[in-house]
């Protein structure tokens, strides 16, 4: 039972996502940072405990990323309804991520096995699309910080979130783009090799 430890914290941080959205959408800011806090060291613990103790399962693997894509989709859609996030930003910001979620899910069909890490430039961009949530968010906050959170959003934030967010998809795309260029070939050589037999 122990041993699914690193599953229920998963499944707290999904369960997160709703009084998280009611306090964006309520303007109760304290709390959205409150809340992200807690699901980001969840989100570092459930990996850590997983890791440690060799507690790694198949459920973990899949719910894991989809509890980080939701928490800071969910934040950046509602931001954007609040006119916090600019539309354009949201837009290639998820149109990526719905993009990857394609071109992953036409690989598994093509070649059956998907095992890519994610890039450098990926690890990158994660990092600047947690942060600039956050900083939005802590410039609501009567601060010494919030004042130089708001000047680091706007507008350098928003074109460095975009410029990451397009360049961490084109990495993708060139990185699955040699790699089904290598299946295909490999898959032609296991054929003419069966023929030949």
């Amino acid at each position: 039972m122990i041993s699914q430890l690193p599953n229920f914290i998963t499944i707290v941080r999904l369960l997160l996502t709703i009084p998280l959205a009611y306090f964006i959408l309520t303007d109760q800011w304290f709390l959205v940072l409150i809340l992200l806090l807690v699901a980001g060291v969840s989100d570092l613990l459930d990996g850590a405990i997983a890791r440690q103790f060799q507690w790694e399962s198949g459920f973990g693997r899949v719910a894991d990323p989809i509890a980080d894509k939701l928490t800071f989709g969910l934040v950046v859609i509602l931001l954007t309804i609040k006119e916090m996030y600019p539309l354009w930003l949201m837009l290639i910001v998820i149109g990526r991520d719905v993009a990857i979620l394609i071109g992953a899910g036409l690989y598994r069909l093509l070649f059956k096995n998907l095992d890519v890490d994610p890039t450098f430039v990926s690890k990158l961009n994660t990092a600047v699309q947690v942060l600039l949530p956050l900083l939005i968010i802590l410039g609501t906050q009567q601060w010494y910080v919030s004042e130089i959170a708001n000047t680091a959003v706007s507008p350098y934030g928003f074109w460095v979130a975009a410029a990451f967010a397009v360049a961490s998809g084109i990495d993708y795309a060139l990185l699955w783009g040699r790699k089904s260029h290598a299946e295909w070939r490999k898959s032609r050589s296991e054929s003419s090799t069966e023929n030949v037999a």
